[in-house]
């Protein structure tokens, strides 16, 4: 492996990202404002040399379409798609749909699909993409367990509910889990900017 690079900011590039948008209104002047969210769409980890997708760069802005909710009890996260600079580009609508693929120990490794992490329940953050990768890999059956695609009625399932120890019978477990899931509807379809996650090096 090459010698990781220090820049001169003193940092070392880790992961491209689009981190969501939250809209304000500044209560002055009653101009919009933004605020950089620390929700964000990993799209390439490889620290000391991250990329961006053709026709992005830093700072650049785009659109983060939520299509789907997963949750299993430990972790609750949304497949998204990210819409391209180009939308002619590739046949797939327009948008990105996984992370960039990468080398681990020399090894090339597929990309995984692209996600938000809402909550881990304490699990290290790649654990997300590595559930989502083998859930779309699954039977159909095993999808619908935990999987609900945005579109179709309802949000959750029964299985998503018992994966939190909540019966979909009972009212107050109902309300609970649309309290779970509400930060993702005030986010959904969201604008992104595209930054570099930089660190220290040890």
């Amino acid at each position: 492996m090459s010698e990781i690079e220090v820049q001169k900011d003193d940092k070392i590039p880790i992961y491209t990202a689009c981190h969501l948008i939250v809209p304000g209104i500044d209560p002055e002047s009653s101009k919009p404002l933004f605020a950089i969210s620390d929700f964000h769409v990993t799209y390439h980890y490889n620290p000391g040399d991250p990329c961006y997708p053709p026709d992005f760069q830093e700072g650049d802005w785009t659109q983060i379409k939520h299509v789907g909710l997963y949750d299993d009890g430990e972790i609750l996260a949304s497949r998204v798609y990210i819409r391209r600079a180009n939308i002619m580009e590739g046949n797939d609508g327009g948008y990105i749909t996984h992370q960039a693929d990468r080398m681990v120990d020399n090894d090339y490794v597929n990309g995984v699909p692209l996600h938000i992490t809402w909550s881990s329940g304490g699990l290290p953050p790649v654990e997300t993409g590595t559930r989502l990768q083998k859930l779309f890999a699954s039977s159909v059956e095993e999808l619908d367990t935990y999987y609900m695609p945005f579109g179709t009625d309802g949000f959750y399932n029964n299985d998503m509910m018992e994966a939190n120890s909540l019966d979909a019978d009972n009212g107050a477990d109902r309300r609970d889990y649309e309290s779970r899931i509400k930060p993702i509807f005030e986010l959904s379809h969201s604008m992104a900017i595209w930054k570099t996650f930089k660190a220290s090096p040890k």
